[in-house]
Order: structure tokens, then C-alpha cells, then sequence
């Protein structure tokens, strides 16, 4: 739960769930992330499911999914968002995150992958 990690704004459930009602969430290959609309937190923080069997999620199929909370302090606030984005396009990324089973894995691919920047 991303609560106990930080403070969130009030209404965090609500702007994310704004954001998905002005264009989907879904980003192809498996993916959808959910940023929240506007900054809800000091620091961004990404909470991440792995689902067992993929689910229609609006029009495509989705086990991969990224919640965002945009955080106040971030010099780039978005800069988390456009990053998956962009993750969401590397077919290695995506399964290497779906064949995670563990916190420690999910981490370690996510760290890997930033490191690697446009390597991959």
C-alpha cells in the first residue's frame, strides 16, 4: 500500500482515476500506467502488479501495471511517467518485469533498467 510509505493527498484515487477518464492508461505490450493527474505526494512514488493471467483493461489486454504518485518535489515532475513510457516499448523490460516473483526481483529489474538508460 502506498500509503505507508508517504503521505498522500486525500483525493489521490480520485485524480487517478480523472486521469484514466481523459485518455486510457493502456500503453500497449501487456502495460498500463496510472499516474495520478496532478502531485500527491512530496516524492513520486510507483507501485507495481504483476498479474497472473492478463485482464482486458479498457480495449487491450493488461498484467503489467504502474501506479504513479506524482510527487511536489521533483524537479521533472512527469519524468517518472515519460521513463515507463518509454520502458513500456522494450520488449526485455516487460519480460523481465513479468517474470519477477519477488519485491527484491521487481526492484533489481527496475534498477537494472534505469541504469541501462537507452542500452536497452
Amino acid at each position: 500500500r502506498m500509503g505507508d510509505y508517504a503521505s498522500l493527498s486525500p483525493d489521490f484515487y480520485d485524480l487517478v482515476k480523472k486521469r484514466d477518464d481523459i485518455s486510457s492508461t493502456e500503453r500497449g505490450n501487456n502495460v498500463a500506467i496510472l499516474p495520478s493527474l496532478h502531485p500527491v505526494s512530496d516524492e513520486t512514488l510507483c507501485a507495481v502488479a504483476i498479474l497472473r493471467r492478463p485482464i482486458v483493461w479498457d480495449q487491450e489486454l493488461v498484467q503489467l501495471v504502474f501506479l504513479l504518485a506524482n510527487g511536489r518535489r521533483e524537479e521533472h515532475r512527469y519524468a517518472h511517467v515519460e521513463w515507463l513510457l518509454k520502458m513500456s516499448r522494450q520488449m526485455p523490460f516487460i519480460h523481465g518485469m513479468l517474470h519477477c516473483r519477488t519485491f527484491e526481483e521487481t526492484q533489481e529489474m527496475l534498477r537494472r533498467s534505469f541504469l541501462a538508460g537507452d542500452k536497452m
